[in-house]
Protein backbone atom coordinates (compact mmCIF):
# COMPACT_ATOMS: atom_id res chain seq x y z
CA UNK A 1 0.00 0.00 0.00
CA UNK A 2 2.99 2.08 0.69
CA UNK A 3 4.29 2.09 -2.39
CA UNK A 4 0.64 2.81 -4.13
CA UNK A 5 0.51 5.88 -2.25
CA UNK A 6 4.34 7.01 -3.14
CA UNK A 7 3.46 6.79 -6.93
CA UNK A 8 -0.08 8.52 -6.65
CA UNK A 9 1.54 11.32 -4.33
CA UNK A 10 4.62 11.65 -6.97
CA UNK A 11 1.74 11.59 -9.90
CA UNK A 12 3.02 8.17 -11.26
CA UNK A 13 0.15 5.93 -12.45
CA UNK A 14 0.54 2.42 -11.46
CA UNK A 15 -0.39 -0.10 -14.28
CA UNK A 16 -0.76 -3.71 -14.88
CA UNK A 17 2.41 -4.88 -17.01
CA UNK A 18 -0.64 -6.01 -20.07
CA UNK A 19 -1.48 -2.30 -19.81
CA UNK A 20 1.81 -0.71 -20.48
CA UNK A 21 2.26 -3.02 -23.98
CA UNK A 22 0.48 -0.70 -26.04
CA UNK A 23 0.98 2.54 -24.79
CA UNK A 24 4.39 2.53 -24.57
CA UNK A 25 6.77 4.33 -27.37
CA UNK A 26 10.23 2.57 -25.81
CA UNK A 27 10.62 -0.52 -23.76
CA UNK A 28 14.04 -0.88 -21.63
CA UNK A 29 14.31 -3.60 -19.55
CA UNK A 30 15.57 -3.51 -15.88
CA UNK A 31 15.40 -7.45 -15.11
CA UNK A 32 17.47 -10.34 -14.26
CA UNK A 33 17.41 -13.28 -16.20
CA UNK A 34 15.46 -16.02 -14.64
CA UNK A 35 13.11 -18.73 -15.12
CA UNK A 36 9.81 -15.89 -15.03
CA UNK A 37 11.53 -13.52 -17.12
CA UNK A 38 13.23 -15.67 -20.10
CA UNK A 39 11.63 -14.40 -23.57
CA UNK A 40 9.96 -11.72 -21.78
CA UNK A 41 9.86 -9.91 -24.89
CA UNK A 42 8.19 -11.93 -27.49
CA UNK A 43 6.01 -12.41 -30.73
CA UNK A 44 3.09 -12.47 -28.70
CA UNK A 45 4.36 -9.65 -26.15
CA UNK A 46 5.74 -7.41 -29.36
CA UNK A 47 2.50 -7.93 -31.00
CA UNK A 48 0.65 -6.16 -28.26
CA UNK A 49 2.54 -3.23 -28.56
CA UNK A 50 2.00 -0.07 -30.85
CA UNK A 51 3.68 -0.03 -34.16
CA UNK A 52 6.93 1.40 -34.08
CA UNK A 53 8.13 0.82 -30.50
CA UNK A 54 11.60 0.71 -29.78
CA UNK A 55 13.41 -1.74 -27.78
CA UNK A 56 16.53 -0.77 -25.36
CA UNK A 57 17.96 -3.87 -23.38
CA UNK A 58 21.04 -3.19 -21.45
CA UNK A 59 19.86 -6.40 -18.78
CA UNK A 60 20.64 -9.87 -19.74
CA UNK A 61 20.44 -11.82 -22.85
CA UNK A 62 17.94 -14.41 -23.12
CA UNK A 63 15.00 -11.42 -22.21
CA UNK A 64 14.57 -11.23 -25.86
CA UNK A 65 13.47 -13.78 -27.98
CA UNK A 66 16.00 -12.64 -30.95
CA UNK A 67 14.04 -14.39 -34.24
CA UNK A 68 10.50 -12.80 -33.03
CA UNK A 69 12.27 -9.16 -32.49
CA UNK A 70 13.88 -9.59 -36.02
CA UNK A 71 10.50 -10.30 -37.28
CA UNK A 72 9.23 -7.07 -35.88
CA UNK A 73 12.21 -4.91 -36.85
CA UNK A 74 11.53 -6.51 -40.72
CA UNK A 75 7.67 -6.06 -40.71
CA UNK A 76 7.95 -2.54 -38.73
CA UNK A 77 6.18 -3.42 -35.60
CA UNK A 78 9.48 -2.33 -33.67
CA UNK A 79 11.23 0.54 -35.11
CA UNK A 80 14.56 -0.14 -33.43
CA UNK A 81 16.20 -2.06 -31.00
CA UNK A 82 19.57 -1.48 -28.42
CA UNK A 83 20.91 -4.02 -26.95
CA UNK A 84 24.37 -4.28 -25.52
CA UNK A 85 24.07 -8.08 -24.55
CA UNK A 86 23.26 -11.12 -26.12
Amino acid sequence: IILFQEAEKNHIKWCKLEEIWPQADYITLHVPLIPQTTGFVNRQTLSKCKPGVRIVNTARGGLISESDLLDALNSGQCAGAAIDIY
